[in-house]
């Protein structure tokens, strides 16, 4: 009974409402980040320290993608600075020809590089206000984009 109870109050949403569940009630990284992390998510949550906080991730997933992040904060006077790498790699994609061919498989590479630079400053006890400019490049074959 008491765990149907614990259930019943940890739970983030009611189903029946159709309500999403909330990113706190999940417990999702763009709510609760605090220290360099939050440069990803939510520029108003940063917290910088009078020393650097350093910030590294590596994932290797299925079938050769992959992806590294890296994230620096550090505050200045009243401002905390943040500086974020991403980088996803796709790993190879086989490439196939719209025509049938006896031509072997080619093999090409995609990935998404995105640098973020943000700050944060207090403007009350309560309140913050958060900024971030983020330059994004994305490149798939021979197609690359970015945008800032």
């Amino acid at each position: 009974m008491s765990l149907l109870i614990f259930l019943l109050i940890s739970s983030s949403g009611v189903n029946s409402l159709l309500l999403p569940a909330s990113p706190a009630g999940v417990s999702t990284s763009f709510s609760i980040s605090k220290d360099a992390e939050a440069v990803f998510y939510n520029p108003a949550n940063l917290n910088g320290y009078e020393d650097y906080n350093l910030y590294c991730s590596y994932n290797r997933f299925y079938l050769s993608m992959q992806s590294v992040s890296l994230a620096l904060s550090k505050k200045i006077k009243s401002i905390d600075f943040g500086l974020a790498f991403i980088n996803f790699d796709y790993g190879d994609i086989e490439w196939h020809p719209n025509y049938p061919s006896e031509d072997s498989l080619v093999y090409y590479t995609a990935n998404d590089f995105s640098m973020i630079l943000s700050s944060k400053i207090a403007v009350s006890e309560n309140g913050n206000v958060g900024i971030s400019i983020k330059y994004i490049s994305e490149s798939i074959y021979i197609y690359s984009d970015h945008a800032l």
